[in-house]
Order: C-alpha cells, then sequence, then structure tokens
C-alpha cells in the first residue's frame, strides 16, 4: 500500500473494511471446498490465498506496522 492512510481513524476504517474481505474469502473457500474434487479444491485453496496475502501484505501489514494497537490480537507479533 504505497498511500497509507494518514491518521489512524482512517486506517482503522481501512483495517476494518480489510478484516471483514478476508473473512468473506475464508466463507467462499469453505463453500467452494464443499464437495470439490481434488483439483478444484487445490485451485481455489491457491486462489483464495493469493487474495488473502495481497490483502493482508498490501494493505493489513503496513497499516498495523504504522498502527499496531489497530491489529487484532491474533495478528500482533508474539512477544
Amino acid at each position: 500500500m504505497n498511500a497509507m492512510p494518514v491518521d489512524s481513524a482512517h486506517a482503522k476504517k481501512i483495517s476494518d473494511h480489510a478484516l471483514r474481505a478476508s473473512d468473506h474469502l475464508n466463507s467462499i473457500l469453505i463453500e467452494l471446498l464443499d464437495g470439490a474434487d481434488t483439483e478444484t479444491a487445490a485451485t481455489s485453496k491457491e486462489l483464495i490465498g493469493s487474495l488473502l496475502g495481497e490483502i493482508y501484505f498490501g494493505i493489513l501489514r503496513p497499516i498495523h506496522d504504522k498502527y499496531p494497537e489497530l491489529a487484532p490480537e491474533d495478528l500482533r507479533p508474539k512477544s
């Protein structure tokens, strides 16, 4: 993400949207895997995994690096 939000309120809104999108993608994957053959399952996992990676590394991680208090507990670095 090249254009990092300037303030934490804007960053929080973006982070919340990105987290919801990730949840939706996970739900889509569960539906795609239901009864899928091996090839379809592998393709679905690869596609959804790629999208989740883009959301995390392109949006969430830069925001949470700048505003660590916005990161959900499960995405915070372990101390």
